[in-house]
């Protein structure tokens, strides 16, 4: 399912704005898989901040 526009944070709008693409990509696969570990190493579940 893709992301809309409408669905981008505004710390990744921001980042796009003055970083290349993969740049931007390679930062956003690092925070993933930050996220990734630290669910893994509490075992914990991912829940979603709201709104």
């Amino acid at each position: 399912m893709p992301i809309l526009a409408d669905q981008v944070p505004d710390w990744l709008d921001r980042m796009l704005a003055r970083k290349p693409v993969k740049v931007v990509a390679v930062a956003l696969a690092a925070r993933m898989a930050r996220t990734v570990w630290a669910l893994i190493a509490r075992e914990d579940s991912y829940r979603t901040m709201p709104s």
